[in-house]
């Protein structure tokens, strides 16, 4: 009985890894398009002198993913508009 435990103990260590392996891959999937999208942002506004709003724009980023573009950027939600207060 206490091999067939150990190797259930094993074969459960071994998903839990596979599983880790899958979930931080996403992650790193993920961490990569939103560094590439601001990467596109940021080459807009240099290449064509578009401002962040207009970049984003461009680029038909919306929401969520705009707001934290802003956020990454050092832009603040309040100058979406062009408005420098």
């Amino acid at each position: 009985m206490c091999k067939a435990y150990r190797e259930l103990v094993k074969d459960w260590k071994q998903e839990g890894r596979l599983e880790g392996k899958r979930e931080g891959r996403q992650e790193g999937i993920q961490e990569g398009q939103k560094n590439r999208l601001i990467l596109d942002v940021q080459n807009l506004m240099d290449s064509l002198r578009l401002t962040a709003e207009q970049a984003m724009d461009a680029l038909k980023i919306e929401g969520e993913e705009r707001a934290n573009c802003y956020k990454i950027l050092g832009k603040n939600i309040t100058h979406a508009h062009g408005h420098t207060s």
